[in-house]
């Protein structure tokens, strides 16, 4: 038994060096691993120049706001305006970011909080932001992955190569890992270097080190993009199983792709999708006579837009959970969360400008009392309105326990769509016939 073992590894040694060995010297390995490099590098050297832009933007923004506010002449005019700050990590996956780049207004007891679309808001536009890093490892590593092992298995078996190892006591289970392993190790080449020539370019563009925290969230999406691309290579060798012409397996796994990749998300795309000119049901209208409404109404309208929101979150979830069906799903939502771009941290930061919305009408409750006369007469005032305890909102960071808490359930996830693919392979292997 011992004996059978420690041939079954040299054996499955063997495999794997000669299965990298012909992966790296075959020429869609090389234009693929080209490709790859060339597109992240690209991306990371836009996406930073953009994420500047962003900063800029948002430095500017607060500016504008602060000079607002020290315009104000009546308690009731102070207005607080808040953008969610652009976060380094969306280079990672753009996320929720990438069409809701909202500002968020807190009137206090004079009106409820509104959301007003960013410079992102609209969709023709949102197109050509380029792809991330995440959206490539989707699309193109995924690609990469069928195109080198959707003639694994066939392959051999066209050439006679799989008797003669059959023949040999080769045990199938030993071929077919050693195939994965070998076309795994081959994949994660390029890859590696496409991830470090992003993550170079981005410490570069940005000028700022890399603190402890985001060099693990970066190699947690690592682990998970390796895992992703690991179900197509299994995704491969199945139709490389199944089907004995390459050129027919490698037809099936395309459309095997397209289905999971593109068709299935666009048909769940109109449950998931939440549109900035909806405010999430905040924006709600309402006209009184004073321009302003009292505070009972205010807090009714403010209830029904809170109770909208939290309805909109749960539709997204639930539609979240129908497109974990597929596995890009699963690797999108973590990459997120890890990014910071998913749908929870926006629903945490609102949460946040709710609370301090209700800090705000107690700040003006109490400066209308100490200061009665500025409601009155404020066009006559020239000195400036008292800020002194103005609240603000202080934007919540989750911590990366809490983050991987969240994460858990979409790796593994990823890693049970690794098990069943193997399984079906290895049961699908073992009654397929070998010869030529």
């Amino acid at each position: 038994m011992a004996l059978r073992a420690s041939r079954d590894r040299s054996m499955l040694r063997t495999i794997i060096e000669k299965e990298c060995r012909l992966t790296v010297m075959m020429f869609k390995f090389t234009v693929g691993s080209l490709l790859l490099v060339v597109l992240m590098a690209s991306s990371a050297l836009v996406l930073t120049e953009h994420w500047k832009k962003r900063v800029d933007n948002y430095s500017a923004h607060c500016e504008e706001f602060g000079q607002e506010l020290k315009r104000a002449k009546r308690y009731r005019d102070v207005i607080l305006r808040f953008q969610r700050r652009p976060q380094l990590l969306s280079l990672l996956n753009s996320g929720f970011a990438k069409s809701s780049n909202w500002t968020i207004e807190l009137h206090g007891k004079y009106d409820v909080p509104r959301i007003r679309g960013g410079a992102i808001d609209n969709a023709y536009l949102r197109t050509f932001i380029p792809a991330d890093y995440s959206r490539l490892v989707i699309i193109v590593m995924s690609l990469l992955a069928l195109v080198l092992s959707y003639d694994a298995i066939n392959g051999d078996r066209s050439q006679g190569t799989l008797q003669l190892s059959l023949v040999n006591s080769v045990s199938r289970a030993t071929i077919l890992m050693g195939k994965y392993l070998g076309i795994l190790l081959s994949v994660m080449l390029p890859f590696t270097a496409a991830t470090l020539i992003w993550l170079i370019i981005l410490l570069l563009r940005v000028n700022r080190p890399m603190e402890v925290e985001m060099g693990v969230r970066i190699g947690i999406a690592f682990i998970l993009s390796l895992l992703y691309v690991s179900v197509f290579i299994w995704l491969g060798l199945f139709t490389s199983i199944l089907i004995a012409r390459p050129g027919t397996s490698l037809t099936v796994a395309l459309l095997i792709w397209t289905l999971a990749i593109v068709l299935y998300p666009t048909s769940v795309a109109k449950v998931i999708e939440l549109r900035s000119n909806r405010n999430w049901g905040w924006e709600l209208r309402f006209r009184t006579t004073t321009d302003y409404p009292d505070e009972r109404t205010r807090d009714r309208v403010e209830a029904v837009h809170w109770e909208s929101l939290q309805r909109a979150a749960a539709r997204y979830h639930f539609a979240q959970w129908l497109l974990r069906l597929t596995p890009q799903a699963p690797y999108d939502y973590a990459t997120a969360a890890l990014a910071r771009t998913d749908v929870h941290a926006y629903l945490t930061w609102l949460s946040a400008a709710h609370l301090t919305d209700e800090f705000l009408r107690r700040w003006q409750n109490e400066k209308i009392r100490a200061y009665p006369d500025r409601e009155i007469v404020a066009t006559n005032l020239a000195e400036p309105l008292d800020l002194t305890g103005l609240p603000t909102l202080v934007e919540p960071n989750e911590a990366l326990l809490a983050t991987l808490r969240r994460i858990a359930w979409d790796g593994m996830l990823l890693i049970l769509y690794n098990v069943i693919l193997w399984l079906i392979a290895y049961f699908t292997f073992t009654r397929s016939d070998v010869r030529p």
